[in-house]
C-alpha cells in the first residue's frame, strides 16, 4: 500500500485531512477521510459517502472529539490513479457540497460564468454575445461594485440568465476565518442583490475560491451552493485584442463535457474570447443552455413558493 499526500490539498486541510491507499492487486481503493463533527452531522456522513463514491460499504470510526474518520472502498478510473492529488481533492469536495462541474445528460454540455461583475459596458457585451448564441450563464456579482452597474442585473435576469453571490468585498488575501464575519459579508452581499433586482441567488462562489470552514457553514446557512469551477481561462490577465481571439480559439479546443469555465466580466478584452468561444461551440453544437434553464425553473418555484 502507498500513501499518497499533497500540499494540493491545503485549501481543504482547515477541516480535514485524507489518506488514499491503493491495493495494488485488486484495484480497489480505500478513502480514509478525517472530518470535523462540524460541518458535517455525523449521522450525514455515510449517505454522503454513498452518493460521492456510488459505493458500499462505509464505515465511521470515532476519534478524538471533534474527529470522525471515515473510511470508503471506492473504484476509481485509470486515469485518477495517475492523478491522486485530483482525485482525492474531489472526493472531499464533493462531500463538502462544493460543485466544480455540471450534472449533464447531454453528449456535451458546458456552463460559462463570469465573476467581478457588474460592468456598465462589459456585462452588456457578453450578454448580447450569449443572445447570439442561444447560450446561458451566470453571473457572480461582487455586491460593492453593483453600483457601477445595477441595472444590469435586471438585465441578466430578464435575458435568462443566473446570478450567482460572490460576496460583498471580494478580499484579495486571506478570506475571513471567522464565521460571523464572513456570514455577515455574504448575507449583505444577498441584500443588496435582493435589492437591486428582486432576486435571491442560490449559488454562491468564494472569492479566489478559497474555502473554509466558515465558507462551509455560511453557505448551508444561507442555503446556498458552492460553485467552483473547473476550467479557469485566466481571461484577467489578458491585456490586448489579439491575444484575446487566439486565446479564446486556443481554449474551446480543450473543453471537456461538464465545464465549469470560469471567466470574467470586468476585463475589456474577454468579450473577445467569449465571441470566439462561442462560435467555435456553437458549431459543434454543444449544450450552452440546459444547466441554466433548468436551475432557473427550480429557482423560480422555490422563490414564489
Amino acid at each position: 500500500m502507498v500513501e499518497l499526500v499533497s500540499p494540493a490539498l491545503c485549501s481543504v486541510a482547515a477541516y480535514c485531512s485524507c489518506v488514499l491507499l491503493r491495493h495494488a492487486r485488486s484495484q480497489v481503493e480505500l478513502l480514509q477521510i478525517v472530518l470535523l463533527q462540524d460541518p458535517l452531522p455525523r449521522g450525514a456522513i455515510k449517505s454522503i459517502a454513498r452518493t460521492v463514491t456510488k459505493c458500499s460499504p462505509v464505515s465511521v470510526h470515532r476519534l478524538q472529539a471533534p474527529y470522525y474518520q471515515l473510511s470508503v472502498t471506492a473504484d476509481v478510473t485509470s486515469a485518477n490513479l495517475h492523478q491522486p492529488d485530483t482525485f482525492m481533492l474531489t472526493v472531499i469536495q464533493q462531500a463538502l457540497g462544493i460543485k466544480t462541474r455540471i450534472e449533464s445528460d447531454a453528449e456535451k454540455e458546458v456552463l460559462f460564468t463570469f465573476d467581478d461583475g457588474p460592468d456598465p459596458l462589459v456585462t452588456g457585451k457578453i450578454l448580447d454575445m450569449l443572445d447570439t448564441a442561444g447560450a446561458k450563464a451566470v453571473f457572480f456579482v461582487v455586491g460593492n461594485r453593483i453600483h457601477k452597474a445595477e441595472h444590469m442585473l435586471r438585465e441578466v435576469l430578464d435575458r435568462g440568465h443566473l446570478i450567482g453571490n460572490h460576496s460583498y468585498t471580494h478580499w484579495l488575501g486571506k478570506p475571513p476565518s471567522s464565521a460571523r464575519e464572513y456570514l455577515a459579508d455574504i448575507e449583505k452581499c444577498q441584500q443588496r442583490i435582493f435589492d437591486a433586482c428582486g432576486y435571491t441567488p442560490v449559488l454562491f462562489r468564494p472569492p479566489l475560491g478559497a474555502v473554509n470552514l466558515a465558507t462551509i457553514r455560511t453557505a448551508r446557512c444561507l442555503n446556498l451552493q458552492i460553485y467552483k469551477w473547473s476550467f479557469d481561462t485566466n481571461d484577467w490577465r489578458l491585456r490586448d485584442d489579439d491575444t484575446a481571439r487566439a486565446q479564446g480559439t486556443e481554449l474551446a479546443g480543450k473543453l471537456a463535457h461538464r465545464d465549469v469555465i470560469l471567466m470574467h466580466d470586468d476585463n475589456v478584452h474577454t468579450p473577445l474570447v467569449v465571441e470566439e468561444m462561442l462560435r467555435l461551440l456553437t458549431s459543434q453544437r454543444v449544450d450552452l443552455s440546459s444547466f441554466v434553464s433548468a436551475k432557473t425553473i427550480v429557482t423560480n418555484a422555490r422563490q414564489s413558493a
